[in-house]
Parts: structure tokens; sequence; C-alpha cells
């Protein structure tokens, strides 16, 4: 009886404590790479290992969602504060409908880094990005909440990895012409159909 109740104990803490929890820095530790406030409460920002951050309190208090998938995200974008894309590695492309309690996955078609997306309402919207064997940019536009995407041909092989409208036809995206080369920064004012190329006045990429 005694041998019984000794290895009841020494098993005991090991049951117990073999539970590993987060504590600092709370509520994770990834790295963080874009963040988007479709409100001035509401907020969702995304990283490293298919993270996925929210605040209701204007950034006071974050919680993790739950993205079901471990790809490095980029880009997040919500157009309303229920309605989000989140891009990432790998043309990972995620959407939520519900705030983020859950996400379905989208196909864009492709398998290269996607870097920045970019809604000019909850169904139109324009992705980016770069592949880099061999290096050429790419860039996606749907028009129908990412049911569909469509390759859009905007004149040049340059990486992109910045992508913003200011209304549903003028827009702009930012990138470089190879790794290492000249910075690079597009126009559209007929939403996406075409492009043209700006002067930066730069020998970097811009990101």
């Amino acid at each position: 009886m005694k041998k019984l109740i000794f290895i009841f104990l020494f098993l005991f803490p090991l049951t117990t404590f073999s539970q590993w929890g987060w504590q600092n820095p709370l509520p994770q530790g990834n790295p963080l790479e874009s963040i988007c406030f479709p409100s001035s409460t509401i907020g969702y920002a995304v990283g490293a290992l298919g993270t996925i951050i929210k605040s209701t309190d204007g950034g006071s208090n974050w919680t993790v969602l739950s993205s079901g998938i471990t790809n490095n995200f980029n880009s997040v974008f919500f157009p309303d504060p229920n309605t989000g894309y989140a891009v990432g590695d790998n043309g990972i492309i995620l959407k939520t409908t519900d705030g983020g309690a859950s996400w379905v996955i989208l196909s864009g078609g492709i398998n290269n880094n996607l870097l920045s997306v970019f809604f000019t309402n909850p169904d139109k919207g324009y992705i980016v990005g770069v592949n880099y064997t061999p290096y050429h940019g790419i860039m996606i536009k749907t028009t129908d909440g990412g049911t569909n995407w469509d390759t859009v041909s905007y004149g040049t092989t340059s990486g992109l990895s910045s992508v913003y409208f200011t209304d549903a036809n003028t827009g702009y995206v930012a990138g470089y012409s190879n790794p290492s080369g000249y910075g690079t920064i597009l126009k559209t004012t007929n939403g996406g159909t075409h492009w043209d190329t700006l002067s930066t006045g730069t020998t970097g990429g811009l990101n």
C-alpha cells in the first residue's frame, strides 16, 4: 500500500504541471507584420505562424483569434468591422465575415508570397506580392469578395510589396524592380485596368 501511495504522489505533479500556457508578453509573442482598424475601437493585427489578434477597445487589450493555419501573415485589411482578409506566405488568403470568429481559406490560384491586401469595399479588392525564383511580381484582383481572382497585368516584372486605393478607381502599388534594385511606384485611375509607372527618385526598394 505504501508503494502505491508513493507512486501516486510521484506521478501527480507530472500530470498536474505538464500543461504550459503563454505568460509574457501577452497575449502572444510572435512578430506582427500588419494592423488594420476598421473603426475607432475594433482593430486586427497579423503576423508570424498564423497569428491573428483582435482589439475591441481601441488597442488597450487584445485577444488571440484562431486562424487554423501556421503560415506567416504579411498583411490584413478589413473594409468593415466584420468582413476582413489576411494574406501571407505560400499564397495563403483567409476571409472572415463574423469579425474574426471564424476564417475560411480562399484560393487565389498562386503559391507565392503575398505581401499586401486592400479592399475598396467588402467585395472588390487587390493583393500584391512577389515570387523569388524566378523573380517577378504578383497582382491579383477580385470583384466578388474573394470567390474568384484574376491576375492583373501592370506592365513590369517588379516585385510588389504594398497596395493602397484612395477610392474605387485610384490606387497605388509600391515595390522594387529586383531584390536589390530601384524602387517602383505604379498608379491606376481606372480600377487596375491600366497602370502607369511614377518617378520615385530613389534607388531603394519600397516596402
